[in-house]
C-alpha cells in the first residue's frame, strides 16, 4: 500500500496512543516523501515531547504550545493558536489533520479544520462533554456535538475520518458481511447479540484524580475509553436490521458501576495493603465516571414498543473492573502498552434459527510472548459460524483463525505492523490521507452516539430511554 508523497499532516496531541500508533504511521509517511509539519500539545507537556522526540530521526517541522488554562471546557482556540494556525495553512504547509488530544478537547480543533478545508482523522469518542455519567444534559450534548460535526464537514466538502479500527478489521468485515447477506435474503433480523468485553485497565485509588490520558476525573470513563467501540457494533447492528425495517426503536437500559463501589467490591483497603503494601482511601466521588457499563437493548419495528413488534434483544458487558497483568501500585510510563493492559473480547449474534456467529478474542499477556494466535496469545482472535446449512447452504461449522491471517497479510507492512487492532487503524489511515469510501467516517456515526447518548441517559435518570432511528 504505497503512500503518496504529498499529504502534510498536523498531530493534535502526542499522548500514549498517538507516540505507539500515530506516530509510527507519520514516520512511515515521511520516509515515503509525506511531511511532519506540526504538532500541537499542551505546554505543561514540553518536557514530555522533547523527551520523546530525542533521538528520533523524524519530527514536526513546527512545534506549537497551547496554554493548559481553559482546555477542561475550551468552547474554541485560542486567538495565538488561531493566527499561528492561520498562517501555517495559509502557507499550504498542511493537507491533514489528526486528532488525538483528550476527547473533550477534539470538537474545537475539528470545527477549526474543516472550516479550513483540511480533512480530519479523530480519535474516539468524536466528543466527550463533562459530566456525562450523573448529568442528563452532558448526554444531550453529546449527540448534538456529533450533528453539528457532521454538519460541519458536510458545509465544508470536507471529510472527517473516525479511528474506529473495527469497522476496517477483516474479521469483523466478514461478520457483518455473512449477516447481511442472510437478512438481506431471508427478511430475517439479527435476533439476539450478546458483547462482552474487558481492557485490563486496573488503575489504582489515587490515579481516578490524576489521570489525563483515559480519565474518570471528567463523569466519564470505560464508555468514553474502549467501550466506544463495542456500542459501535450495536450501532451496527443497527444497521444491518435497518435493510428489512426503515424504522427501528431502541430501548436502552443502563447501569454503571463507580470507583467507590468497586473499591468496595473488593475489599480495597485491606487488598491493596495486603498486596501492595500502600495505604488507600476510597474514590468517593460521585461525580467520577464509570469503571464498568452494564447495557440491555431491545429493538422494536416500525418505532412502536410493542411485545409483537420485538426484533432484537442484546446485551453489553464492558468492564475495566475485569482481569488485568497489573502488578505494581505505581503508574507505569507508558498507561497504554505496559500498565497490564489485557484485551478479553467476546462476540455473539443469531439470525433466529439460521445462524450463530462467535467471536472470540483473549490475552493472558500484555505483550508479545509464546504462541501469539492460540488462546492467550496477544494476535489470537477467532471466528465460528454455525449455519443451518439444510436450509441456508454453506458449512455447518467453520472455524476461521483471523489472527493468523492478519499476521501473514501485514508482513507488507514492515515498521507499522503493531498487532491486528493497528492494521485496522493503518487501513482506516490510508484511507483518510487519500479521501477514500470507508464506514469509518463520522457520518456514519450518529447512530453510535444516539445510543451512547440514550446510554448515559439511562443511567444518569435510572429508567429506560427509547431511540428513535
Amino acid at each position: 500500500m504505497k503512500i503518496l508523497a504529498k499529504q502534510k499532516i498536523a498531530l493534535v496531541g502526542l499522548g500514549p496512543h498517538a507516540k505507539r500508533i500515530y506516530y509510527s504511521f507519520i514516520k512511515k509517511l515521511v520516509e515515503n516523501g509525506g511531511v511532519f509539519s506540526v504538532l500541537i500539545e499542551l505546554e505543561s507537556k514540553k518536557n514530555v515531547v522533547e523527551e520523546f522526540f530525542t533521538g528520533q530521526d523524524i519530527k514536526p517541522n513546527q512545534i506549537l504550545y497551547v496554554v493548559d488554562r481553559g482546555q477542561i471546557t475550551p468552547s474554541k482556540i485560542s486567538e495565538e493558536l488561531k493566527k499561528r494556525m492561520d498562517s501555517i495553512i495559509g502557507n499550504k504547509e498542511i493537507t491533514h489533520a489528526i486528532i488525538a488530544t483528550e476527547p473533550k478537547a477534539h470538537k474545537i480543533y475539528l470545527d477549526y479544520f474543516l472550516k479550513n478545508h483540511i480533512p480530519c482523522l479523530v480519535d474516539k469518542p468524536i466528543t466527550a462533554p463533562i459530566g456525562l455519567s450523573y448529568n442528563k444534559s452532558a448526554s444531550l450534548k453529546l449527540e448534538q456535538d456529533v450533528k453539528e460535526l457532521i454538519k460541519t464537514s458536510n458545509k465544508n466538502k470536507t471529510q472527517t475520518y473516525v479511528q474506529v479500527q473495527r469497522r476496517e478489521h477483516p474479521a469483523y468485515i466478514f461478520i457483518f458481511k455473512t449477516l447481511r447477506e442472510i437478512v438481506e435474503k431471508y427478511k430475517v433480523p439479527i435476533t439476539y447479540f450478546n458483547i462482552y468485553h474487558s481492557d485490563g485497565t486496573w488503575s489504582m485509588p489515587s490515579e481516578f484524580l490524576s489521570r489525563e490520558n483515559h480519565p474518570y476525573k471528567y463523569g466519564y470513563g470505560k464508555m468514553m475509553h474502549s467501550g466506544y467501540h463495542f456500542v459501535d457494533l450495536v450501532a451496527w447492528i443497527v444497521e444491518t436490521n435497518k435493510l428489512i425495517s426503515d424504522k427501528i426503536t431502541v430501548e436502552t437500559t443502563a447501569n454503571l458501576l463507580k470507583p467507590e463501589t468497586h473499591y468496595n467490591q473488593i475489599n480495597g483497603s485491606k487488598l491493596y495493603k495486603k498486596i501492595f503494601k500502600e495505604d488507600t482511601v476510597s474514590p468517593k466521588s460521585s461525580k467520577f465516571g464509570e469503571i464498568d457499563a452494564y447495557l440491555n437493548f431491545s429493538f422494536y419495528f416500525d418505532k412502536k414498543v410493542k411485545k409483537n413488534n420485538l426484533m432484537t434483544r442484546g446485551n453489553l458487558d464492558l468492564l475495566q473492573s475485569g482481569f488485568s497483568k497489573r502488578s505494581c501500585f505505581a503508574i507505569a510510563k507508558d498507561t497504554y502498552k505496559g500498565n497490564g493492559r489485557v484485551r478479553h473480547e467476546y462476540l455473539n449474534i443469531n439470525v433466529g434459527p439460521l445462524c450463530n456467529i462467535q467471536l472470540h478474542s483473549y490475552q493472558a499477556n500484555e505483550l508479545k510472548k509464546g504462541d501469539l494466535f492460540g488462546v492467550g496469545g496477544e494476535e489470537h482472535l477467532d471466528v465460528y459460524i454455525f449455519k443451518n446449512n439444510d436450509i441456508i447452504g454453506g458449512k455447518p461449522c467453520e472455524i476461521i483463525d483471523f489472527g493468523g491471517q492478519i499476521n501473514d497479510q501485514a508482513k507488507k507492512f514492515s515498521g507499522v505492523y503493531l498487532g491486528q487492532n493497528e492494521l485496522a487503524r493503518y487501513t482506516i489511515f490510508d484511507k483518510f490521507l487519500r479521501n477514500k469510501s470507508s464506514d469509518a467516517t463520522i457520518g456514519k456515526q450518529l447512530i453510535t452516539n444516539k445510543l451512547l447518548a440514550a446510554v448515559y441517559k439511562s443511567a444518569v435518570q435510572k429508567k429506560k430511554v427509547l431511540t428513535k432511528i
